[in-house]
């Protein structure tokens, strides 16, 4: 992922070159920074919902490529934070849904299931067991458009514009900021869990990169106006909605952390969570 990272890195400023030697005003770039409001859809609400949305914000690079009159290639470079939350223990869920837990040494990083080696499994000394009752995601991403960009002509100072294409992201950070209760857990009884404190306990800052998924693909669609200060110098701004077809969150045979109790085996299973992000962003930026 850091190679694409590092390769995306050199080529966006070998294309701006050639295309001013060789395009000349075919060529446009800019700055732009944005904002948006980011979501989770979870794809299986008997195991967790929609914990409700987050502000993310972002600024990049953006290249403009001329095809026609009216019509234009989208790409660019531009640095996101996403965030977004779920809720693993919503009142509201199927009865069905089971708790979720997970444990934390004592420098407050996640312990893979599989280095706690005893079986059954009970509470080692080093590490602290929860229950994950909601998480909220700040995920960084590098993103690449590839935009088709439709615009009128010039009324007045203006020009409209719609557009449409693909975005490619790829995560360069993962952290969480989780709210559960700390538990024990005793094998041998009829009731295996206890909640040592009431109180949700918030765990911040947390790092899960292994969480979640190294690379982010979705459709965007949206429109905007660009305003006319000198020349080809414009100011910009666009709403777009974005829809994300890849699974934001690592699938059950590569979750390490999260486990589901299974009351009538006894048993931990992997959480397979599975949940479609998308946002609707604002972006302004200027164009020479």
């Amino acid at each position: 992922m850091k190679k694409i990272v590092i390769t995306a890195l050199l080529i966006l400023p070998l294309l701006s070159f050639i295309a001013q030697e060789e395009e000349g005003k075919n060529f446009r770039f800019g700055l732009m920074g944005n904002t948006s409001i980011g979501w989770l859809t979870p794809d299986d609400e008997r195991k967790f919902s929609s914990g409700g949305v987050g502000l993310g914000l972002g600024w990049g690079l953006q290249m403009e490529f001329k095809l026609g009159k009216t019509t234009s290639f989208v790409t660019g470079l531009n640095l996101e934070s996403y965030k977004a939350s779920l809720n693993y223990d919503d009142p509201d869920l199927s009865a069905t849904s089971k708790p979720t837990y997970y444990d934390l040494n004592s420098d407050f990083e996640y312990v893979s299931w599989e280095d706690l080696t005893d079986i059954p499994r009970a509470n080692p000394e080093d590490t602290s067991l929860f229950q994950l009752t909601k998480r909220s995601y700040t995920i960084n991403y590098v993103n690449i458009p590839l935009i088709l960009k439709m615009k009128t002509k010039e009324i007045g100072y203006f020009t409209y514009f719609g557009e449409f294409g693909a975005v490619l992201g790829f995560k360069t950070k993962a952290r969480v900021d989780d709210i559960a209760n700390v538990v024990s857990y005793d094998s041998l009884s009829t009731d295996p869990f206890t909640i040592e404190d009431p109180n949700n306990e918030n765990n911040i800052d947390l790092d899960l990169a292994k969480g979640t998924q190294p690379i982010r693909a979705g459709i965007r669609v949206g429109g905007g106006a660009e305003y006319n200060i000198s020349g080809t110098t414009s100011l910009f701004f666009s709403l777009h909605y974005n829809y994300f077809i890849t699974n934001a969150l690592t699938r059950a045979k590569s979750e390490d952390y999260l486990r589901s109790y299974d009351s009538d085996t006894g048993e931990f299973e992997a959480v397979g969570a599975k949940a479609i992000p998308g946002s609707v962003s604002l972006t302004v930026g200027i164009l020479f």
